[in-house]
């Protein structure tokens, strides 16, 4: 596609190339080359939380839970006491199945934004 050819040839900023390819791939069911442009964004320099969030929420949504779990402990290490990232991470230690190391990120999550109402509804499922 012509994206793909933009790509190749270097086309700048790279990241917004891979979110038209992203919402086109989940637009025609194409969950495999959504997910594999979003860990891409994720490796990017300007990647942001909100980055792999979106992968990690696809990732569980299709089933990837290893993939999840691995991307969320990347985000975990690049914003370390970040609430978002230490939600992200227990989100998919849940699903994964780990509900020890799931709780105990959801709290930190807590600790560091009390009133984030996400990390208390997963907190309550537990």
């Amino acid at each position: 596609t012509f994206l793909q050819y933009a790509l190749q040839n270097g086309f700048q900023p790279e990241s917004e190339v891979r979110r038209v390819m992203t919402r086109e791939a989940l637009a025609t069911g194409n969950i495999a080359l959504a997910l594999d442009q979003q860990h891409a964004m994720t490796q990017l320099s300007d990647a942001t939380i909100d980055t792999y969030t979106d992968y990690v929420t696809a990732a569980i949504a299709a089933g990837k839970k290893d993939d999840a779990l691995t991307v969320a402990k990347e985000a975990q290490q690049r914003w370390k006491n970040e609430a978002r990232a230490l939600y992200l991470l227990g989100w998919a230690e849940l699903e994964h199945g780990d509900k020890n190391n799931a709780k105990t990120h959801l709290e930190q999550a807590l600790q560091q934004q009390p009133d984030f109402t996400a990390a208390k509804e997963k907190l309550k499922g537990l």
